[in-house]
């Protein structure tokens, strides 16, 4: 084991979201590295599991400046007080202010490693975080670090795919027994994840002629809005909303395929995770990442950024072409390897090694 072997991980919170299954993906892979892993959190919300030493902070928007100001210095002050050898953040930054305050007290100039999550690096880095000696920015996609090095020239990045930690299906698993292709994410209020695109074309491909449902797992404010939609076009029956599930792996394992409609992402894991459990995939080849995991009609097919035309042929061709289907299904599992605990505990072995 690598001498150094003390780490923290500072996350916002451990809600139902992919960022966060992330973060708990990591405390086991540090963990089984031989690491002593410490986990902040800073607003208490729990719901991934994890293996740290949990410290929550509880901030909140209704905090008072007094209250607030004693959870940083707390925040601080444990951190000081460890010998960490590797500080990982995953936050994104609110403001230019706030990372001052989080720059030169909280974290006291120490080496850091900021992890840059999605394609919208504003809220990750800006001229000064990127310039910052002390700052070693991680992204989890090759096209973020692309990106990075053509904005921010002077920032040190390098790409470190996202661990997928992978479950055991369900021994049984009777929720639903028609065929079904799956959606999976949150109903957010900025829509990144794009449900409603995706039932518009559904509602146009020939899915619905030949009975086979489509499942959509996730939680949001935009819920009721899609759900209208449903209604309105007469498909109640044939989308469903399964709301959050915890046994996500089992909805893989049975589905005829996933599909990814996003705006941009950073590594999309569910489109790994559904690979492992040897289910194709669809998505739009949106920035970043279904284009280093999906390998066009050999895993799954790979549709032109937000061509809405090209996403309803490919929703029908996986079904409708049985050769290419058996084709993509037998190369899922060892198409995503390279995201497997063992390929990237060895990238962050080789990183932690080249920053002594």
């Amino acid at each position: 084991m690598y001498k150094k072997n003390k780490i923290a991980l500072v996350v916002y919170n451990l809600k139902k979201g992919g960022l966060e299954r992330v973060v708990s993906n990591q405390t086991f892979m540090f963990s089984n590295l031989g690491f002593e892993v410490d986990l902040f959190v800073l607003e208490n919300e729990i719901y991934y599991s994890f293996k740290a030493n949990l410290k929550v902070y509880d901030l909140k928007e209704t905090d008072n400046l007094l209250t607030r100001f004693l959870k940083y210095r707390k925040l601080r002050n444990n951190l000081l007080k460890e010998n960490y050898d590797y500080v990982i953040d995953h936050r994104y930054r609110l403001n230019d202010f706030m990372e001052t305050v989080w720059l030169k007290y909280i974290y006291r100039n120490r080496d850091l490693i900021y992890i840059i999550h999605n394609s919208t690096l504003d809220r990750y880095i800006n001229l000064k975080t990127a310039s910052a000696q002390n700052i070693q920015f991680v992204s989890v996609s090759k096209g973020i670090e692309t990106k990075v090095n053509e904005c921010f020239s002077k920032a040190k990045i390098k790409t470190i795919y996202n661990v997928v930690e992978l479950e055991k299906k369900s021994s049984s698993f009777d929720e639903i027994n028609d065929k079904y292709i799956l959606a999976v994410g949150r109903m957010a209020a900025n829509n990144v994840k794009q449900l409603d695109i995706l039932i518009d074309c559904y509602s146009k491909s020939n899915l619905p002629n030949q009975n086979i449902k489509l499942l959509i797992l996730g939680s949001g404010p935009l819920m009721n809005t899609l759900k209208k939609q449903v209604a309105d076009l007469k498909l109640e029956k044939l989308v469903v909303f399964k709301g959050i599930q915890n046994d996500l792996f089992s909805y893989y394992h049975n589905a005829q395929y996933l599909v990814l409609s996003s705006k941009h992402e950073g590594l999309p894991t569910v489109l790994i995770e559904c690979l492992f459990c040897g289910t194709p995939v669809i998505s739009y080849d949106c920035e970043f990442g279904p284009s280093e995991i999906i390998q066009d009609k050999i895993n799954g097919l790979l549709v032109e950024n937000q061509n809405t035309e090209q996403l309803i042929d490919a929703m029908n061709l996986l079904i409708e072409d049985v050769s290419l289907y058996n084709i993509c299904k037998q190369n899922t599992v060892n198409s995503a390897l390279k995201f497997s605990e063992q390929s990237i505990s060895e990238e962050w072995m080789i990183f932690f090694n080249d920053k002594h």
